[in-house]
């Protein structure tokens, strides 16, 4: 059996009935899907002044070097800037062989750390993953840190 995969990628200007605010702001922009009639495609849209969410790295690299996948783990902090809410981190599809959780506290700054690890014993191939960060009540403001995983040179 054949799978093909097709990715596409749209631009949407997005505009405010009114004048915009002068500091960050975040909403969710509904659009219909060109290539599936009646289809619709959330966006998140937010000020790029004041982000709501920010991650620390931007980018995370993760080497994994025994096949099982043993150790491979790396850590970020992520926090909510408008309100304080605590955040949430989880992959962006179920089946990633990555599995990412709180790793303790908020620390005095108002961060919260997470480890993203490798669950898999298969041997990684250079790709990039997605861990989605979003405040715990809400689903329509979100974050995504990209994760390189590949295998470590020995």
């Amino acid at each position: 059996m054949n799978i093909k995969t097709y990715v596409r990628s749209y631009q949407y200007e997005v505009r405010f009935a009114e004048q915009p605010p002068n500091d960050g702001f975040s909403g969710r922009a509904i659009v219909t899907d060109p290539w599936i009639p009646g289809r619709l495609l959330g966006m998140n849209a937010f000020g790029a002044q004041n982000p709501p969410i920010q991650a620390i790295p931007e980018r995370l690299l993760l080497e994994v070097g025994d096949p099982r996948g043993a150790g491979a783990r790396v850590r970020f902090l992520a926090k909510s800037i408008h309100d304080g809410l605590p955040v949430t981190a989880k992959m962006e599809a179920d089946g990633d062989p990555l599995v990412v959780e709180g790793a303790g506290p908020v620390d005095e700054n108002g961060y919260y750390p997470f480890e993203v690890r490798w669950k898999s014993g298969a041997r990684p191939s250079e790709r990039t993953y997605n861990v989605v960060i979003s405040p715990a009540d809400s689903a329509t403001v979100s974050h995504t840190v990209p994760i390189l995983v590949r295998a470590r040179e020995e």
